[in-house]
């Protein structure tokens, strides 16, 4: 009876993936004469890389300590293995990639039509500071970006929402582990708007006036500015940047993958996108905007997945305190520098980090862009009564 085996597969880059089959604690012997065949076997046969993946189990501990002992380096590791590497050309830098460095996170920027922002007040940060922040977090492995904002939206808040673009995008060289972290903010438009916070992760959850999220110093300034840039390019008609489903043909292969992009992505691309997303995710096109119905605030909410024609949004009474606003406390207001409407509350960057402002933004173009907000949401409401 067979010790065991090395499985060897070929690669194209002149290397081999290995993994090991039917060794116990009994045979490491044997694995262990099998390795050192195997390695005078690939050199003598001019292969470069070795990636040899080892299960994690009881049975395989000796055999981590004799990869160690030969030479090989624990490049990554998971509940469920050990991925070990040996570069075997002495004379020739180590060609194979490191693991990935890079955390990627998603913010969710979710106005309502009154120019409310849904944000959330951390449970924890890393200065001890209780703020208003964006709701959002770190996307999933395999997670396409516009499903993690609807999901980490959907787990911090309850509300549920809508991908429309990605606006914003921070990379941060050092993060956790010696890892980068790539953060992309994007818009949604929300699909409900009742509040129930999800008290293990954040301590409170409310809409707040977006004009208070803009001014208010202790808000991380990347996010302010985040908003901002993103009413700004809305005002100014530039596109978000919108997600389209692509793909191409390697070899055998087929790559399918996601494009962001300001130009070409035509309505419905988000719907496509998703159909190779698990059952139950929320889309853009699977569910209609909510609208609000006249009556009692408890009830008017209603997302319609069949487009039934509801008042607008701004018509439904708000609850008392705002919708989601319940018990929550105002939000502080930085104060107006200079005292004027025209103060000019970010003249650059530096300045800004110092002061604590929004990058770019002064207090006479900030209402500037809020009035045409309005004013664009009342000739809809009124084009909407006429064409009822």
């Amino acid at each position: 009876m067979s010790a065991g085996a090395i499985t060897i597969v070929k690669d194209r880059y002149g290397g081999v993936t290995c993994s090991p089959a039917g060794y116990t604690d009994e045979t490491y012997d044997a694995f262990e004469a099998d390795l050192k065949r195997c390695l005078a076997d690939w050199m003598a046969a001019g292969i470069r890389g070795v990636w040899f993946k080892l299960p994690v189990s009881a049975s395989t501990t000796r055999m981590l300590g004799g990869l160690l002992r030969a030479g090989f380096a624990v490049h990554h590791a998971t509940a469920e293995y050990f991925m070990l590497t040996r570069w075997l050309p002495a004379e020739e830098p180590n060609m194979l990639p490191p693991f990935a460095f890079t955390y990627v996170g998603v913010g969710g920027l979710v106005l309502n039509d009154d120019d409310e922002l849904l944000v959330v007040r951390e449970r924890y940060s890393m200065d001890d500071v209780q703020r208003w922040s964006l709701p959002g977090g770190l996307a999933n492995r395999g997670e396409r970006l516009h499903a993690a904002v609807q999901r980490e939206v959907f787990e911090e808040t309850g509300v549920r929402c809508a991908f429309q673009g990605a606006v914003y995008m921070r990379h941060l060289p050092q993060y956790l582990h010696g890892c980068c972290d790539l953060y992309v903010v994007c818009a949604a438009r929300p699909l409900s708007l009742a509040i129930t916070a999800d008290e293990a992760e954040v301590a409170a959850a409310r809409w707040l006036p977006v004009r208070d999220f803009l001014r208010d110093g202790a808000v991380y300034r990347p996010f302010r500015d985040a908003v901002w840039q993103h009413l700004l390019a809305a005002h100014r008609g530039l596109p978000s940047w919108g997600v389209r489903p692509d793909s191409m043909q390697l070899g055998a292969r087929r790559i399918e993958f996601d494009v962001y992009a300001a130009a070409g992505a035509a309505d419905g691309s988000l719907a496509a996108a998703d159909e190779s997303l698990a059952a139950g995710t929320t889309t853009a096109a699977a569910v209609a905007p909510p609208r609000r119905a006249t009556g009692d605030s408890s009830d008017c909410l209603r997302a319609s997945a069949a487009g039934t024609d509801l008042p607008p949004v701004s018509e439904c009474p708000a609850p008392a305190g705002g919708a989601g606003a319940a018990a929550m406390p105002p939000a502080p207001r930085a104060p107006e520098a200079g005292g004027g409407a025209a103060a000019e509350l970010a003249p650059t960057p530096e300045a800004c980090a110092d002061a604590g402002c929004t990058t770019g933004m002064t207090l006479q173009l900030l209402d500037e862009v809020l009035a045409a907000r309005a004013a664009r949401r009342l000739a809809g409401a009124a084009a909407h009564s006429d064409a009822r």
